[in-house]
């Protein structure tokens, strides 16, 4: 899955990173929130920024049921935006709203750059 693609389903895109077979990040949006527009943009620059990285888009009018199901497996309660990082079949940050940042994720994803300014 490249850049900020919608899901086609929870076996493709969700399963393997709740199993740790993948690493990456789960977003959850709702189109028509505008919390959820400026959590879009900050994901959007985080995956152009890392193209390497997984990112599964749920839309959460549109993917309902998924979206639950997640909340249901992850046991992480529902917010949107909202932005789960899983390592190895693990959550290591969750975010929501004005915390889903893409400097946030790239400390959670262990890539951000911690190089002291001169």
């Amino acid at each position: 899955m490249a850049g900020l693609e919608q899901v086609n389903g929870y076996e493709e895109d969700i399963a393997p990173l709740l199993a740790g077979a993948a690493d990456g990040v789960i977003f959850k949006h709702s189109p028509t929130c505008d919390l959820s527009a400026m959590a879009f943009q900050q994901m959007s620059q985080f995956t152009s920024a890392h193209p390497e990285i997984t990112v599964a888009l749920v839309d959460v009018l549109d993917q309902r049921m998924l979206s639950q199901r997640i909340e249901r497996e992850l046991h992480v309660r529902h917010e949107s935006p909202q932005a789960i990082v899983m390592r190895a079949g693990q959550i290591v940050w969750h975010g929501s709203h004005r915390r889903v940042t893409a400097a946030a994720l790239e400390v959670a994803c262990g890539i951000a750059d911690t190089t002291p300014s001169a």
